[in-house]
């Protein structure tokens, strides 16, 4: 197919927008709906599968202490894939308050706008190269909540995050946003809450010593928000079990 010079394309518009403006016999031919895509694609760079949500306002976050981000009230980098079909380079953050995972889009016309995706349409996203799923626990009736994919392998690490508007202890602000975080194991689609290398000892005993040696080995400690050594020792273990017997 030709290329559509923009003239043309606004001439397309024009009739697309006004055909009852048009004398009848003027009209040769009916306008087909991949036409107006190819119109208004290139001139707005939009595609309805991806901007199908509502409009998202940013809470007004100095009423309360914190935010009601994942990570943080700052944009991230990363890509959505919905329906299995992968978009790039979109500036992403999302909401576990308010359960939203929204976009910062730049129409055709420039200023910036916040879409709230449709959650029960996506099946993965990623912010600032973190994966993000669907909890595999979510009762399909409701809305999708999603968990960040800290291990992927035979057992998979999960975190949740949610978080909860408090009345505020110090007298500092109103409202304190509460934060609840939790990780779980994901093992041949069963679900396990995670406290720790005991968790791993209890669920594969005959992988214990091997485990114990790593950890000392490896000068791992789990107290605190040490994330990145539960990390190395749940991907040690899938090693572990990869290992042919």
């Amino acid at each position: 197919m030709d290329t559509i010079s923009v003239r043309e394309k606004l001439i397309l518009l024009f009739f697309v927008i006004t055909p009852t403006m048009l004398p009848a016999q003027d009209i040769k031919q009916s306008i087909t709906s991949d036409q107006v895509r190819i119109c208004f694609d290139p001139l707005y760079q939009t595609d309805a599968r991806l901007i199908s949500g509502d409009f998202y306002q940013t809470p007004a976050m100095s009423h309360a202490m914190g935010n009601p981000f994942f990570i943080g009230p700052e944009w991230k980098q990363g890509y959505v894939v919905i329906h299995q079909v992968q978009f790039d380079h979109l500036l992403l953050r999302y909401d576990v308050y308010s359960n939203k995972l929204v976009l910062n889009w730049i129409n055709g016309t420039g200023p910036h706008m916040q879409i709230a995706l449709k959650n029960n349409n996506i099946d993965r996203f990623t912010l600032n190269s973190k994966l993000f799923r669907p909890c595999p626990d979510e009762d399909s009736t409701h809305e999708r909540r999603f968990c960040e994919v800290l291990v992927n392998g035979p057992v998979n690490l999960l975190l949740l995050k949610s978080r909860k508007l408090a009345v505020s202890a110090t007298g500092n602000s109103d409202y304190v946003y509460d934060t609840n975080s939790k990780k779980i194991l994901q093992v041949n689609h069963k679900l396990i809450n995670y406290h720790g290398k005991r968790t791993l000892f209890r669920l594969f005993p005959e992988l214990k010593n091997q485990l114990q040696n790593y950890i000392s080995r490896e000068h791992l400690t789990f107290w605190g928000k040490k994330d990145v050594n539960h990390i190395k020792l749940v991907t040690y273990c899938n090693s572990l079990l990869k290992k042919p017997v």
